[in-house]
């Protein structure tokens, strides 16, 4: 093979190993675009937080009802026998009944959360002031990039047959390991840093500067994040 050849081997593969991280990278880039082109405050950034959750967690609590593997931890009798598969439409996979009452445990706790933090945002700073359309557009691109998790994941070649609802539901429990990532190794290092910065030579940051200084590394967190699979790749985090 030339060295042409090869080198563009390398870039192929290189290409292909990367292929999982590229929707986070775009959806993390429309934040930063977001907050310098179309003006989004930390309020916008709170908001699509909060909604990713919830699209998070109701993708893969519906995905966790088609799980038909049992959950290994769990003692109760309905894990150690045959699940009974209910299928009302052929196109779409059976549901399992004991799968129900694990998953509405979750729904319980999203259900309340999410309409919880809305409203504390909203009416803290008032509806009028979120730019709607650009969240919308973002909120899209979540759905987008989540669909293509659940078939990266569970769909293709219907590996949801050898999986369990609790794997499902690790994908929805991400944004809490994603959310302590980012504040013990973004959100507290770059407030010092600012700090610093600020208090030791002057300079000072206005509201947009700072929010892309914040979002920059946190971006590189979530892509990082993004492309790992949940159920086999171990997030290991030091503080020493």
């Amino acid at each position: 093979m030339s060295r042409w050849g090869a080198r563009g081997e390398r870039i192929l593969e290189a290409a292909r190993a990367s292929r999982p991280f590229l929707p986070g990278l775009v959806l993390n880039a429309g934040l930063v675009v977001a907050v310098v082109v179309f003006g989004w405050s930390l309020l916008e950034i709170a908001v699509v937080y909060v909604l990713e959750v919830a699209v998070i967690n109701l993708v893969y609590l519906v995905v966790a009802l088609f799980t038909p593997q049992p959950i290994e931890d769990l003692d109760e009798d309905r894990w150690h026998t045959a699940p009974t598969p209910i299928q009302p439409i052929a196109q779409i996979p059976p549901v399992y009944p004991r799968n129900v009452r694990f998953v509405l445990r979750y729904v319980a706790f999203v259900g309340v959360l999410v309409p919880f933090l809305l409203h504390r945002l909203v009416s803290a700073y008032g509806l009028e002031s979120l730019h709607t359309t650009s969240i919308g557009i973002a909120v899209g691109g979540i759905v987008l990039f989540e669909l293509s998790r659940v078939w990266r994941y569970f769909l293709r070649d219907r590996s949801y047959r050898a999986q369990s609802p609790m794997d499902a539901i690790t994908f929805g429990l991400v944004p809490l390991t994603e959310l302590f990532l980012l504040v013990v190794y973004v959100v507290v290092p770059v407030t010092v840093g600012l700090v610093i910065v600020g208090v030791g030579f002057g300079v000072e940051f206005d509201t947009r500067s700072a929010l892309v200084i914040y979002l920059v590394p946190m971006g590189a967190v979530r892509v990082w994040i993004s492309g790992l699979d949940p159920q086999t790749d171990d997030i290991e985090f030091s503080v020493s």
